[in-house]
């Protein structure tokens, strides 16, 4: 009898496991790395579109 079916446990399906759940988590943090500089850059960019009207101008007609 195999150890790991004896004691009722399979290593193998838990260390598969880790390593699903270590690159769900990894996926994620790099997902969320490049939204942030992404995010930045898209602020960098308005910024630099602004209007530079007359504060007094509201835009309203």
């Amino acid at each position: 009898m195999d150890a790991s079916t004896a004691a009722g446990f399979d290593w193998g399906a838990l260390a598969l496991l880790i390593v699903v759940v270590i690159g769900l988590f990894w996926a994620l943090r790099l997902m969320l790395r490049q939204n942030r500089q992404d995010l930045k850059d898209l602020e960098t960019e308005l910024a630099e579109e602004e209007p530079t009207d007359s504060p007094d101008d509201s835009g309203k007609p």
